[in-house]
């Protein structure tokens, strides 16, 4: 008969690890049943092999020699400590770390410490933005909204976007550009409003004779030489606007002439507010030889009534301010 063939030893074949080995561990450093890397090497009293916690801890016999009088697992900590050395590299190699080291210090010395490729979140509350964390120093420096912020104008603090948004807008020391972009490029807003009204030489303000007449918006730097283009015509402005004056005043003296004589019974007419309870006031026509006037004129009679001299006619109008006039 043919001589049968000695049957070969199936090789090992660890299961799938998440861990980048520089080398690969050999198959002591797994577990003979569920083929996995022995973070916590429990040790069989009986035959001496190596399981994960899982499985030693499941059985009541050795998974290998099938034992059960003996059986009993031990975790071996030599053991455990050769694993932990194995040489590894980060997890985060594919993003570009090149870091390399002992397996028991990835997780706790690198990862969670020093690794720049991790993905970790902004330590600013509010903010929640998620970085590599070989961008956390320039996010928090420069870019988080939420970052402490003093505004440099003044002794505002806050956060980056409260101070540029909201108080910048108000900040009293905040530098603002003329408006009529003269030489002073900047401007404290305290004292931009002075500057318009008092200094800036190119704001436009009216000429000096406005009251007179002028009508003229001039640069405040081009006012001398307007003044000075412009004489004989403020001067002629201003006699006229005198005798405007003049005018005003002979007619307002008439008019106060015109209210003085006007009296109903010996009682007389008042200008003024009223203190009554009731104010009644009357519009006064048929005066003759002076112009309208605007003077308000009232007393506390209840019907329309004629002076006994014949030269004013009172009539009756409701609380509402009406207009005296006189015509001829």
């Amino acid at each position: 008969p043919p001589r049968l063939r000695a049957m070969a030893k199936p090789k090992f074949r660890p299961k799938s690890h998440e861990h980048d080995f520089v080398d690969e561990p050999d198959e002591d450093f797994f577990c003979k049943v569920s083929k996995e890397l022995l973070l916590e090497p429990y040790q069989t009293q009986c035959c001496g092999n190596h399981l994960s916690g899982k499985v030693a801890q499941a059985r009541r016999d050795c998974p290998i020699c099938k034992t059960t009088t003996e059986y009993g697992v031990v975790l071996d900590k030599y053991h455990q400590k050769k694993v932990q050395s194995l040489k590894v590299r980060c997890s985060h190699k594919e993003k570009g770390c090149k870091w390399v080291g002992a397996l028991g210090s990835l997780q706790i010395d690198h990862i969670d410490k020093d690794c720049q490729y991790v993905e970790v979140q902004c330590r600013y509350s509010g903010c929640g933005e998620v970085m590599q964390r070989r961008f956390t120093d320039e996010h928090m420096s420069n870019k988080c909204a939420l970052r402490p912020f003093a505004c440099q104008y003044c002794d505002y603090n806050d956060s980056y976007r409260n101070v540029t948004e909201k108080h910048w807008p108000i900040c009293k020391k905040y530098p603002l550009p003329c408006p009529n972009e003269c030489d002073e490029k900047t401007i404290e807003r305290q004292n931009l409003e002075g500057h318009l009204k008092q200094t800036c030489p190119l704001q436009l303000i009216p000429c000096e004779f406005k009251s007179a007449g002028c009508r003229d918006l001039i640069q405040r730097q081009d006012m001398a030489a307007h003044m000075k283009a412009y004489l004989e015509n403020h001067l002629s402005m201003t006699g006229k606007h005198v005798e405007n004056l003049e005018e005003k005043v002979t007619s307002q003296g008439s008019e106060l002439k015109v209210l003085k004589q006007c009296h109903f019974s010996g009682e007389p007419w008042y200008i003024g507010e009223v203190s009554t309870k009731e104010a009644y006031y009357r519009v006064a026509q048929g005066y003759s030889d002076h112009a309208n006037g605007s003077f308000l004129v009232y007393d506390n009679s209840d019907y329309p009534k004629r002076d006994p001299k014949g030269d004013c006619l009172y009539s009756y109008w409701s609380t509402t301010i009406k207009n005296f006039t006189h015509s001829q």
